[in-house]
């Protein structure tokens, strides 16, 4: 039994700061009317007025800001469930992959480029390819993705992320030299 959302079924991970339209918590609402039983959909960070209105079927839990409390609920999840309608680029899938949990998502903003290998990812708004690929899982494949998880976010650590950064300037900079010098010698030659 999971100890965390008291329950014995799969964990179907949803989170975000802010629960708003187009986080896609309609389509969290239409995953669950149609999913099976061996599935549970848990939804962090919904306010209580949100939760009221919601489907008996998800679980909801509020927002919390506490480390510790964030990697216990993804190490207690069975997959990251990331039906978002439009995000640049969705630091939970990050936070997933970094406590080792596969992610199910939409092919929206940068989600595809996060996920690549630790995942799946569906047609956005196709909340029958989300069941397909649920029922599609075998065990090796979930754990052959799950044990790529934790190397592909180190691919987002702070200094990595830095150093491409630091790499970006450092090109922009060498390439506006470059034109300049051509520039110069042009109007030199004039």
């Amino acid at each position: 039994e999971n100890t965390v959302f008291k329950t014995d079924k799969k964990i179907l991970l949803g989170i975000a700061n802010v629960w708003e339209k187009r986080k896609g918590l309609e389509e969290y609402e239409r995953l669950a009317s149609k999913l099976p039983s061996e599935y549970q959909i848990v939804l962090v960070g919904i306010s209580r007025k949100q939760c009221r209105g919601i489907d008996n079927k998800i679980i909801c839990y509020p927002r919390t800001n506490s480390l510790d409390k964030l990697r216990i609920i993804y190490s207690n999840a069975y997959l990251l469930l990331n039906l978002t309608l439009e995000d640049n680029f969705p630091t939970v899938n990050i936070e997933a992959l970094a406590c080792e949990l596969p992610i199910l998502t939409y092919n929206t903003g940068g989600s595809p480029e996060i996920v690549e290998d630790c995942g799946w990812i569906i047609a956005k708004r196709n909340v029958d390819g989300v069941l397909n690929c649920l029922n599609s899982i075998n065990e090796e494949e979930y754990l052959e993705k799950k044990g790529k998880c934790r190397k592909r976010a180190l691919n987002y650590s702070e200094n990595k992320m830095c150093e491409e950064y630091i790499n970006l300037y450092r090109k922009v900079i060498e390439e506006n030299h470059e034109k300049n010098n051509l520039a110069n010698e042009s109007s030199s030659s004039i």
